[in-house]
């Protein structure tokens, strides 16, 4: 059985307030979040990232992103949203993380013109444990929209 975090950005935000959303990396953050909390660990902080950039300036431009925590690789796959020279935000897929006795996978994507939302998908675990990880899901994003108002 698997279960479903998500966020969704209110449709309210504005422009600029999304880029300083995205800025942040904002919904980097909430997956390392809940990582952490899965893992019984400190998340690494979300400009630890090394980072390498492949085909820029191609149509398959896509940054590799990779930190470590609890002894384990976590690697997201970013594809920048641009158009005609301008970017907008990016697309951000984790890829699927095995750390006994969960499975996790998670997507994002934040576009400044429209909005954005990240989805974690964690299959196996104690259902207290995800309990746990619901309650704390999402706070990285309240605080940081809490420091836009």
């Amino acid at each position: 059985m698997a279960e479903e975090f998500v966020v969704v950005l209110p449709p309210h935000l504005t422009i600029e307030a999304r880029r300083r959303l995205q800025a942040q990396r904002a919904f980097e953050r909430e997956v390392l979040a809940l990582l952490g909390e899965l893992l019984g660990c400190e998340p690494p902080p979300v400009d630890t990232a090394r980072e390498e950039h492949r085909a820029p300036g191609t149509w398959d431009w896509h940054i590799v992103r990779a930190w470590e925590a609890a002894g384990r690789a976590i690697r997201a796959i970013a594809r920048p949203i641009e158009h005609a020279g301008t970017h907008y935000g990016e697309d951000i897929e984790f890829e699927l993380i095995e750390a006994p006795p969960y499975r996790i996978a998670a997507f994002a994507s934040l576009d400044v013109r429209i909005g954005g939302s990240v989805r974690v998908t964690v299959a196996g675990g104690d259902p207290d444990e995800l309990a746990r990880a619901r309650a704390i899901f999402g706070r990285q994003l309240e605080a940081l929209l809490a420091s836009l108002a």
